[in-house]
């Protein structure tokens, strides 16, 4: 219904703007066609054109008004003539990385336009038509309000309308938390469909098979992957996600994963999946081991790099977790708030520092000695200002090389003296995690036995981030 409607305003918006009295005598006239979707693989802008002179010069401009994404001209091909019959295509096929257009997910929206010069030198720039991405191989169920739109498939009502509510519930609790406001409403798209649902993922995502759900920040839109049988991880994946949203769009698009340590992003996500917040068994069973046999990570080396192997991930998640808590029952929630809004202007250690009272590294030892940890004395390391990663990488082929260049080491106490806010060099990748690995975690780690990675769609055309 909603591309129906699309379809028809973008003929009414034309229809007016050709036949009104000012544009009458134009040489060049245009007659409109409905553009259609074929999803993971083209969309079509057909278009007749004709005028007194041969037409000479034609392309299609698509822009993205409001977005970060980037548009394109697209030239189709066509003999030139007083009469052109010619379609543009934007590709969306994600194999097809060179041909014009680039990656789209479902419920992207955008204009479209059509330049036309002719041989007597007149022009003619068609008014913007919207358009919209619309994936046509399902019949969509939908649920929706002034904050989201939700679409299944597959289950009945009472499946979208539980991930309806909690995505409601958890988006108010986030907010009120950081003292954030998503502006945009967010369509959120559950794919019952293991192939279909890797269709519709970003280029960016190279073990499409461990994906369970990603959000594409640029359009508001959040993926997916949940069979009705299924619903236990929907309703834990979908608001993890929905916090890496809201964090990302407060702190800056792309700025998010950089500026917020890594380790309190993954472990608010992981404090707000449920209401009240607990601790995935999963990440409490690594946390205890940890504590109990001194193998707790440090913060610092977490705050811009994700780690290379699964139970590390898994155990830098428990720890994310239990700080945020930490932070919550000892120094108050509005902390976290106050945290939230120094990190728009400054790192991570002068938001702690001006908060709390303690850097990243004193931070971590008070955490310690609450949970009966031994207090470290940490050497801090200087190292160049990471560009943003994706959601915790199974492949190692995403984690940065070990050849980087030592930093020099300077000493922190226990008790907490200053230190620089650059995080330390990432450690080298030491494989991926066996397919045995077990499940119950988010952005890359399994749940109900499987492993799938929440990874976020950064690489949206490469023009996204820095």
């Amino acid at each position: 219904m909603k591309k129906i409607f699309i379809i028809a305003l973008s003929i009414v918006v034309w229809t007016f703007w050709l036949t009104a009295p000012a544009r009458a005598q134009s040489p060049i006239q245009v007659t409109p066609a409905p553009y259609k979707v074929e999803i993971a693989k083209r969309i079509t802008f057909p278009v007749t054109v004709s005028s007194a002179a041969d037409i000479t010069k034609m392309y299609l401009a698509v822009r993205f008004p409001g977005t970060n994404a980037a548009g394109s001209r697209i030239f189709p091909k066509f003999t030139p003539s007083e009469k052109v019959e010619t379609t543009a295509v934007w590709n969306l096929d994600r194999d097809l990385v060179s041909a014009p257009g680039g990656y789209l997910p479902p419920g992207a929206q955008g204009t479209y336009s059509w330049h036309i010069e002719d041989a007597a030198g007149n022009v003619l720039d068609t008014p913007p038509a919207p358009f919209r991405v619309t994936d046509e191989r399902f019949d969509w169920r939908q649920l929706e309000n002034d904050r989201f739109a939700v679409y299944w498939y597959k289950g009945d009502d009472a499946f979208g309308k539980t991930i309806f509510n909690r995505l409601n519930q958890t988006i108010d609790r986030i907010e009120q938390a950081i003292g954030a406001h998503y502006p945009d409403k967010i369509q959120v798209f559950v794919y019952a469909d293991d192939g279909a649902f890797q269709s519709i993922l970003s280029p960016g995502h190279d073990n499409t098979e461990f994906v369970g759900a990603t959000p594409v920040d640029e359009f508001s839109v959040m993926l997916v992957k949940s069979a009705p049988e299924d619903l236990q991880f929907a309703i834990v994946a979908a608001p993890h996600e929905l916090v890496h949203m809201v964090i990302d769009q407060e702190l800056g698009t792309g700025l998010g994963q950089v500026t917020m340590p890594l380790w309190m992003n993954e472990g608010l996500a992981s404090y707000y999946e449920y209401d009240p917040p607990q601790m995935e068994e999963r990440y409490q069973t690594l946390l205890d081991d940890a504590i109990k046999n001194d193998r707790l990570l440090r913060l610092r080396n977490y705050a811009n790099t994700r780690p290379s192997d699964y139970r590390e991930g898994l155990l830098m998640y428990g720890q994310g977790y239990s700080v945020v808590e930490f932070i919550v029952n000892e120094f108050g929630r509005d902390k976290l708030s106050q945290i939230f809004q120094e990190l728009k202007h400054s790192s991570a250690d002068d938001a702690f520092s001006k908060v709390l009272g303690v850097n990243q590294d004193g931070l971590e030892n008070l955490w310690r000695k609450k949970i009966g940890a031994p207090l470290k004395e940490y050497a801090t390391q200087v190292t160049p200002t990471p560009a943003a990663q994706p959601t915790f990488a199974l492949s190692a082929a995403e984690t940065p090389a070990a050849n980087q260049p030592s930093p020099t080491p300077q000493a922190v106490s226990a008790n907490n003296t200053a230190a620089p806010a650059a995080p330390t060099v990432a450690p080298a990748a030491s494989g991926a995690p066996s397919s045995n690995s077990g499940g119950g975690s988010l952005c890359g780690l399994g749940f109900g036995g499987l492993a799938l990675a929440m990874v976020g769609a950064y690489s949206w055309r490469k023009r996204k981030r820095f």
